[in-house]
């Protein structure tokens, strides 16, 4: 009988932290990209932590000229989701790179675009006569 209690104690043990250790390197290994920097802190506030988020554009590139690299396409197959401004050229193709990966959301659904280009007078790299930048609209933020 004290042999059936002590391995019924270690059994416990050894599951209370198999349990505790699976939880948090699930936590570690679940991802979520965004497009653009701009993005990474709604997408943390909406999860609350609960997910890494990664920026595919890296800090410095623009995102007018971006293109993702053999290495990122492998993680966003390894990603949950991929929450996108959508008014990109680059994001358009981001759904034909992704074999079985990350689901995309595109975060300008609902959302009348302003008209126009961007204030930086750049005029490639995103719909033409539409304005990406909803992110900076509280109104639009909100439907985000």
């Amino acid at each position: 009988m004290l042999n059936i209690l002590r391995y019924s104690f270690f059994a416990f043990v050894a599951l209370l932290f198999i349990g505790c250790s699976n939880s948090e390197e699930n936590k570690k290994s679940e991802v979520i990209y965004v497009t653009i920097s701009p993005l990474k802190a709604l997408v943390e506030e909406l999860t609350c932590g609960d997910f890494a988020v990664e920026v595919l554009v890296p800090k410095g590139a623009s995102p007018e000229t971006f293109e993702p690299t053999a290495r990122q396409i492998a993680a966003l197959n390894d990603a949950e989701f991929c929450f996108k401004v959508g008014l990109l050229d680059f994001e358009h193709n981001l759904n034909n790179l992704l074999d079985r990966g990350a689901t995309t959301v595109d975060l300008s659904e609902g959302i009348k675009p302003l008209s126009g280009s961007c204030a930086h007078g750049h005029h490639h790299g995103h719909t033409h006569g539409v304005d990406p930048h909803i992110w900076t609209s509280p109104r639009e933020l909100g439907v985000m």
